[in-house]
């Protein structure tokens, strides 16, 4: 085993041993002049199972993420993609096997000199949180409406991002219409009018 490893090798080994139940990180140094070898040991049972709870809560928090109906990305200081949720990767009309890895420069060229790349860049450098609704023009022209809130974090910078582009079309298309009725009214040559009768008793 180890012991015989480390005492025909007459090197020092470091070694993580299991015994029952328990856990320690042994260093294994040899004496050859002596025929033996020191074990020196530290039981880490606790830092261990502190270890795989917390990797338990990191996977139970990213499987959280990854279902998450709003869209996740993290973004490091040099602009790479490290994570990305499947609703922010439909978002922005790709896969997450495309983005992650990459830098958001490579995947958007000329995003730079956008209105989004301004406030990514402007928590990114200031450290501050920013909540916008921001317009964002795809490579192929077209547009999608965002409400983005954008925070500083340990490797970059975290954007959650809800897609309100229905509501900003459907907003638009009220406007028009109001815009239209009044011009129906302006331009008609019969005297038109209107009444609130909401305060007349029945």
């Amino acid at each position: 085993g180890y012991i015989t490893s480390s005492f025909a090798s007459g090197y020092q080994l470091h070694r993580e041993l299991q015994c029952g139940g328990q856990i320690f990180t042994a260093r294994i140094t040899p004496i050859p002049n002596k025929r033996y070898v020191n074990i020196y040991a530290v039981d880490i049972t606790e830092r261990k199972q502190a270890e795989l709870a917390l990797l338990a809560c990191e996977e139970r928090y990213r499987q959280t993420l990854d279902s998450m109906m709003e869209g996740c990305q993290i973004l490091d200081f040099n602009w790479r993609y490290i994570y990305i949720n499947a609703a922010a990767a439909q978002q922005g009309r790709s896969t997450r096997e495309e983005l992650l890895g990459r830098t958001i420069l490579e995947m958007y060229p000329g995003i730079e000199y956008s209105q989004t790349f301004s406030i990514l860049r402007d928590t990114m450098e200031k450290r501050i949180t920013r909540q916008v609704e921001n317009e964002f023009t795809y490579p192929d022209g077209s547009t999608g409406w965002f409400e983005l809130t954008v925070q500083p974090a340990p490797e970059g910078i975290v954007v959650l991002s809800f897609d309100i582009t229905e509501r900003k079309r459907a907003e638009r298309a009220l406007r028009e219409s109001e815009q239209h009725y009044h011009l129906l009214f302006e331009d008609s040559p019969i005297s038109l009018w209107e009444e609130d009768f909401s305060e007349v008793k029945r």
